[in-house]
């Protein structure tokens, strides 16, 4: 019989130790730098458009037109970025 109580209240302790409710306070993380976004988005950028460019030369596209078409892509797809959007954000 104690050893039933005894085994409750360690279950109950653990349960309300490991529920999280002790630990609910978010810690207070440093933001990133903007400029570190804005030059992931920037080099995301670079590297898809030359992967689609050279998607559209190998179709058969005129380099000009397959790179402008490839901006124009990027700019419909990506609007929520900055780079895509510059003067917008």
């Amino acid at each position: 019989m104690m050893f039933r109580i005894a085994l409750s209240l360690l279950l109950a302790a653990l349960a309300v130790s490991s529920s999280g409710c002790l630990f609910w306070k978010k810690k207070n993380h440093a933001a990133k730098p903007s400029y570190q976004c804005a030059d992931l988005e920037a080099s995301f950028k670079v590297r898809w458009l030359e992967k689609r460019t050279s998607e559209l030369t190998a179709e058969g596209k005129p380099a000009a037109e397959a790179a402008a078409q490839a901006e124009q892509e990027f700019a419909q797809q990506f609007a929520y970025t900055k780079v895509a959007n510059p003067g917008t954000h």
